[in-house]
């Protein structure tokens, strides 16, 4: 059957109400039905009809809008032939009894009340006392974002699901977040009825600075119009510390100086999530201690030397633990502390100096030692060499001469005189001759005898 004699059928169909309001006739639908603008809507319904009236395959089921007193069709269906008026369809299936219809993309001239009507071979009947009236809203509703445990440093998808379930209109799904390196994919899922659900698929890894931070999925409709849904972000990880001191000025983060009577007050504060069990402890004794918070305090009263000490704040949460300590000093330590320190110093450097000056004095009196034993040494074996009198060289007025020089040392015979003559030097000249002569000599020396020596130059002549 075409369009055109599906027309002329329903105008037939809409001038012959013979069976209106008898007995055994009955259509089950909501009276009222909502739909917000630019979404679908899945209305159930089903009717009835006497016992004694069989249905066939070929019935048809139209829907009409009524507006200003008439009926317009706006959808009907016979032998699974489907006409619409482009957001309006017959889905049930008409031969068992089911009239639903579903909505998409409406809009607002869609508003109004509906009837039903069946055309069967025997049958032709409106169903007058129940006429859905179909009511069109402003787009308000929300995609949904699935939940996941955001812990730092594991990668995790989250799910954006768009309103309504619709067979021709598509949305379109965005993210938008300070999320990084974040990978989005959109899908469909087409139900057995042939709706349409649409999803978006965003995965990235959080950090600690993705917490508490929001993240939009926003899905945004052919007719324009959009919604969107925010979630901020819970993202878990490990305690990190930082300690802070009232009571006395310090820059040290890590240790203070007090004195006798002074208040302090230690502030442990944590950040973590979930939220730390925090400790105080002096040494290795706990001295506070709390479950589940993010700032525990330690107050010294009236400071005594007793106080002072190592205090450690620990924090710990299912991620993680971590530990800082702190050092308080009493003014009475630190002053022996540091006089301790100052005569540790030049007694150091003075024991060097004694310690220097004993190395050079044994290592001179060493030296003496040796060199004298090495004298001592040489002067012993000395003594053991025998002298023989012949090697004796001496130089004394006593010695004689041998009468004749020789002959490399005799002087040079019939010498002149720069006149010219034949007169030979002068008396003032000397010669002298030392004779090393191997002979031992005759002559003893007396032990009381006084040896002179000469000194014998050579000197030229003038």
């Amino acid at each position: 059957m075409d369009y055109y004699l599906a027309f002329i059928l329903l105008a037939h169909l809409w001038s012959n109400t013979d069976c209106q309001g008898i007995p055994g006739y009955e259509l089950k639908v909501n009276k009222t039905v909502d739909v917000q603008r630019g979404l679908c809507v899945r209305v159930p319904c089903t009717f009835i009809v006497p016992l004694n009236i069989r249905l066939t395959k070929g019935i048809a089921g139209i829907w009409f809008h009524f507006i200003e007193g008439s009926g317009q069709h706006v959808a009907f269906r016979v032998n699974n032939k489907h006409y619409s008026n482009g957001r309006f369809y017959l889905i049930g299936d008409v031969t068992r009894g089911d009239c639903s219809f579903i909505i998409e993309g409406a809009m607002n001239e869609d508003a109004g009340s509906y009837g039903f009507r069946i055309v069967d071979e025997e049958t032709k009947l409106l169903y007058p006392d129940v006429l859905p009236n179909v009511q069109v809203t402003e787009f308000t509703e929300k995609p949904t974002i699935s939940f996941a445990r955001l812990v730092e440093g594991k990668e995790v998808t989250l799910t954006c699901t768009s309103p309504g379930r619709c067979r021709k209109v598509t949305p379109e799904i965005s993210w938008i977040g300070k999320v990084s390196n974040r990978r989005i994919i959109n899908y469909e899922i087409t139900r057995d009825d042939g709706s349409r659900s649409f999803h978006s698929n965003i995965t990235f890894t959080p950090g600690k600075s993705d917490n508490n931070s929001p993240l939009y999925c926003t899905v945004t409709l052919k007719t324009g119009v959009s919604t969107t849904e925010k979630q901020s972000l819970s993202v878990e990880y490990s305690p990190s510390i930082n300690i802070t001191i009232e009571g006395v000025v310090t820059s040290d983060t890590s240790s203070v100086t007090v004195k006798d009577g002074d208040t302090i007050t230690m502030r442990c504060s944590v950040d973590s999530n979930p939220k730390a069990s925090i400790t105080w402890y002096k040494e290795d004794a706990v001295v506070n201690w709390t479950r589940s918070f993010q700032t525990i305090s330690l107050t010294l009263t009236n400071v005594t030397p007793s106080d002072a000490g190592r205090f450690l704040c620990s924090a710990e949460n299912e991620h993680g633990v971590i530990n800082k300590t702190f050092h308080i000093i009493h003014h009475g330590e630190e002053s022996k502390s540091k006089i301790t320190g100052d005569n540790t110093a030049i007694a150091a450097a003075v024991g060097g100096v004694i310690s220097l000056v004993l190395i050079l004095v044994v290592g001179a009196v060493l030296f003496i030692y040796f060199r004298k034993k090495r004298q001592q040494n040489i002067n012993g074996n000395l003594k053991d060499i025998p002298i023989n009198d012949s090697d004796a060289i001496y130089c004394s007025p006593e010695f004689t001469t041998p009468d004749t020089y020789p002959s490399e040392h005799s002087p040079p015979k019939n010498l002149k005189s720069s006149a010219g003559d034949d007169s030979v030097y002068n008396e003032d000249v000397q010669y002298a001759s030392v004779n090393f002569s191997k002979q031992k000599s005759n002559q003893v020396v007396p032990e009381d005898m006084e040896i002179e020596y000469s000194e014998i130059r050579k000197t030229r002549r003038v």
